[in-house]
């Protein structure tokens, strides 16, 4: 019985002193996203958003099944700067920009087709 709480109590012992190690790579992580994020938000100009509406204008719902079925790539330039950094950040980079591109693609292609759905139910009427 001693041997077996003197083994958990070291178990514990453990676990409690790597946590921090934890929670620092998680702090990377997120350090990581939110410069992905910032990152992903700078690339996107108007020119981009219109471009994506006029997508889903002119192709509709394959526009937006495609968009839902491929991830953007990461720009050369940013890769290029986060090559030096952790896979924590470097993960949580490529999770942010990806995030915010998709996003953005997803909403403005949905947009050109839900304003191409408008045009064709004002003009049955």
């Amino acid at each position: 019985m001693k041997r077996s709480v003197s083994f958990l109590l070291v178990i514990s012992i453990l676990l409690f002193s790597f946590s921090p190690l934890t929670v620092a790579q998680n702090a990377v992580y997120e350090r990581g996203y939110r410069d992905g994020v910032n990152a992903g938000e700078t690339d996107l100009e108007v020119i981009d958003r219109l471009l994506e509406v006029v997508w889903g204008f002119l192709l509709g719902p394959f526009s937006v099944f495609h968009s839902l079925t491929t991830r953007p790539k990461l720009p050369d330039r940013w890769q290029k700067r986060i090559a030096d950094k952790s896979q924590d950040y470097k993960d949580g980079f490529v999770g942010g920009y990806r995030r915010v591109v998709e996003e953005n693609e997803l909403v403005s292609r949905i947009g050109g087709f839900g304003t191409w759905l408008a045009i064709w139910a004002v003009a049955i009427h």
